[in-house]
């Protein structure tokens, strides 16, 4: 991740490198041109690294977040496989399964079910 100034600072040096390149080509400086394009290129992919869509700065996630972010989408994909089988189970689970920084089942009382495992 990247800090405000630091994006700034990557914004000026990109600046000073276009006009680098500009020098080198009217001065036909070939490998100046190729060292000041590999920089250019490096710059530009650590600012995509940085950032998201439409230029927004990417969240970091805390380890919580991640593990909650990933048992979320486990039980997703398990729900929507097993709804290839058993469509009637995966649509009662997907309906009663909260996730989110607790996962639970939570009975349905009007319809109550007995498993068994």
């Amino acid at each position: 991740m990247l800090d405000d100034r630091a994006k700034a600072a990557y914004r000026r040096r990109l600046d000073e490198i276009d006009d680098d390149i500009a020098d080198a080509h009217a001065d036909n400086d070939i490998g100046r041109v190729e060292l000041a394009v590999r920089d250019r290129d490096y710059l530009i992919a650590e600012l995509k690294r940085a950032t998201g869509l439409g230029g927004r700065d990417r969240v970091v996630l805390d380890d919580a977040e991640r593990a909650r972010v990933s048992v979320t989408r486990s039980i997703r994909y398990s729900l929507a496989r097993l709804a290839e089988s058993s469509p009637a189970v995966a649509q009662h689970l997907q309906q009663h399964v909260q996730t989110g920084t607790f996962c639970r089942y939570e009975r349905d009382a009007l319809h109550p079910v007995d498993w068994t495992v």
